[in-house]
């Protein structure tokens, strides 16, 4: 009986979900490829397994999955 009297979009938590980001094109943005060479410089990186534009503390950040063959087996890192 909840259920149906109840706002469906509040029950599936709607009104709680954030907007999709959007950066500011007029912005500077540093090539994917600088980033994954500094953390090349940090760590073996064996493969990109994604890579996508996040937000820390209001600066645009590259978060990289990758992995690394470490000699131990391979892990994945982000």
């Amino acid at each position: 009986m909840y259920f149906s009297w109840s706002d469906m979009d509040e029950v599936h938590g709607d009104p709680q979900k954030r907007p999709a980001l959007l950066f500011d094109i007029k912005q500077d943005w540093v090539s994917p490829a600088l980033a994954i060479d500094a953390r090349r410089k940090q760590t073996r990186v064996d493969s990109i397994a994604g890579i996508q534009t996040v937000e820390v503390l209001g600066t645009p950040l590259y978060q990289i999955q990758f992995t690394e063959n470490s000699g131990n087996g391979v892990r994945q890192n982000g």
